[in-house]
């Protein structure tokens, strides 16, 4: 017996779309009726020939199916011939009421079967959100979920948050800046000629104080660049980065004049 031109689905139904059979090579399709917001796919590989591979896709319309639409829904990974005898399960959210499972079966012959439950709200965009380790990013269709950190001082959940490609962590990071500082006088003796600031290896927090009259100190986080890409530190202003997680950070600095001294403050 097989299945109807329509499979339909109420909410926790379940049903094949493709019974447990062997077929070739080629593209097949059923189409389902949903009445509920999600559906959980599972692909049962029996037997698959060596070489062969199968895609199991899934696809809806809106008013466009006369005009060739076809919205992509999330489709099942590849099946290859190291998979006989394992089950794949995702769930496909996202839908509107009829939905096209599309399987193709590309270098030979394999027996395999696709089932389908309608399942509720609960397994829908959550559920979609997760990605697996190194997936492909493809937007706008792809979605995450916000990371949060627990902080254990004031016991509530706080955001993870980044700017320009880089992770921000707020808060101190195992420091106590009140009493693990250290000052040191960094000396520049030459005018115009770049010289490497290296911090200790666990800084968190630094503050580089031109206590000077008279020099403007030139400093980039870049080797070779403080003579063009730089923020300056003129007479009595002070530059601090705090909050720090990179290890070994290393500073550039030149100055304007002859043997003169940074007073360099760290926290560790």
């Amino acid at each position: 017996m097989g299945l109807p031109s329509v499979v339909i689905l109420s909410e926790f139904q379940s049903s094949p779309y493709f019974l447990l059979e062997e077929r070739a090579a080629g593209t097949y399709k059923q189409i389902s009726e949903i009445r509920g917001n999600s559906i959980l796919s599972s692909i049962f590989v029996k037997a698959i020939d060596p070489g062969v591979s199968i895609q199991v896709n899934y696809y809806d319309t809106t008013t466009g199916a006369g005009l060739g639409e076809r919205y992509e829904l999330k489709p099942h990974n590849l099946v290859t011939d190291a998979d006989a005898g394992k089950t794949f399960r995702i769930i496909v959210s996202e839908i509107h009421r009829r939905v096209v499972s599309e399987v193709i079966v590309t270098g030979g012959n394999a027996t395999f079967s696709v089932y389908a439950t309608a399942v509720t709200a609960t397994d829908s965009n959550i559920d979609s959100a997760l990605i697996r380790e190194g997936q492909d990013y493809s937007d706008p269709e792809n979605k995450a979920m916000p990371a949060a950190y627990l902080d254990e001082t004031t016991n509530k959940l706080f955001f993870l948050h980044g700017k320009d490609g880089a992770l921000i962590i707020t808060g101190d990071v195992n420091a106590d800046r009140k009493n693990n500082p250290s000052s040191r006088l960094f000396n520049i003796p030459t005018a115009n000629t770049e010289v490497p600031l290296i911090f200790a290896a666990n800084a968190v927090s630094i503050s580089l104080t031109n206590e000077t009259t008279n020099t403007i100190f030139k400093a980039s986080w870049q080797s070779g660049e403080s003579s063009t890409q730089y923020f300056s530190i003129k007479p009595g202003q002070q530059y601090r980065e705090e909050k720090l997680i990179s290890p070994n950070l290393t500073l550039y600095v030149q100055a304007d004049k002859n043997n003169v001294d940074l007073h360099v403050v760290e926290w560790t």
